[in-house]
């Protein structure tokens, strides 16, 4: 479906997952979301949104998964982590 670039989907997809807590499709999507052009600080503004629409402990716990999963993919960047 052309309507929607992958960036776009990715930041869609993500913000779905968080907000039905689905942790590990969550772990699998954060990394793809930034091979899709979407960038960390995108990615945590994101998971913000979420916590006032799906509540604070989604969004935390979405955090935790995000951040673990770009550290397993290999994608930490220095310095204070956003996501």
């Amino acid at each position: 479906r052309p309507q929607l670039d992958r960036r776009t989907r990715s930041i869609v997809t993500v913000a779905v997952l968080a907000a039905l807590r689905a942790h590990d499709e969550l772990a699998l999507h954060a990394p793809a979301a930034l091979r899709n052009g979407v960038t960390r600080e995108e990615l945590a503004e994101v998971l913000l949104q979420v916590a006032g629409y799906a509540g604070a402990p989604a969004a935390n716990s979405a955090l935790a998964v995000a951040r673990q999963a770009l550290a397993d993919a290999g994608l930490d960047e220095p310095g204070p982590a956003t996501v």
